[in-house]
C-alpha cells in the first residue's frame, strides 16, 4: 500500500472514531418545532420530556436539543432559535435529574 493510501486509511478510521465518541457522549436529542417537542431519540425519563415541553410551551423557537456527557456531568447543547430564557429554563429542568437517572431511563424513539 502506497504511503498516501496509508495515511488516508489512518485519517478515515481516526474520524471514524472521533465520531463514535463524539455520539456515544449523547444521552438524548430532542427536535423541537415551534414550542413542541416533534421528536426524540436516546434515553429519556418521561417526567424530563414533560418538563421540557413546559419550559417550551410559551415560545415559538425550533431547533434540536441534546443531552450530552461533558465532565461527568450532564449537559444541554441547543442549537436552533431558542433564546437565552429558554436555555437557561432547560438547564434548569436537566439539574433536577442525576446522571444515573438519565443513563438508566428507558429508550426513547419519537
Amino acid at each position: 500500500m502506497p504511503g498516501w493510501a496509508a495515511l488516508a486509511a489512518m485519517l478515515a478510521v481516526f474520524a471514524y472514531v472521533m465520531v463514535a465518541a463524539r455520539a456515544s457522549r449523547r444521552l438524548l436529542v430532542i427536535r423541537v418545532r415551534e414550542g413542541k417537542i416533534v421528536g426524540a431519540r436516546g434515553r429519556a425519563p418521561g417526567e424530563l420530556l414533560h418538563d421540557f415541553q413546559d419550559a417550551l410551551r410559551s415560545r415559538s423557537e425550533s431547533g434540536t436539543i441534546a443531552i450530552v456527557i461533558e465532565r461527568g456531568a450532564a449537559s444541554i447543547d441547543a442549537r436552533g432559535d431558542f433564546d437565552e430564557g429558554t436555555r437557561q429554563r432547560l438547564r434548569n429542568v436537566l439539574g433536577r435529574f442525576s446522571l444515573p437517572r438519565l443513563r438508566g431511563a428507558p429508550k426513547t424513539r419519537s
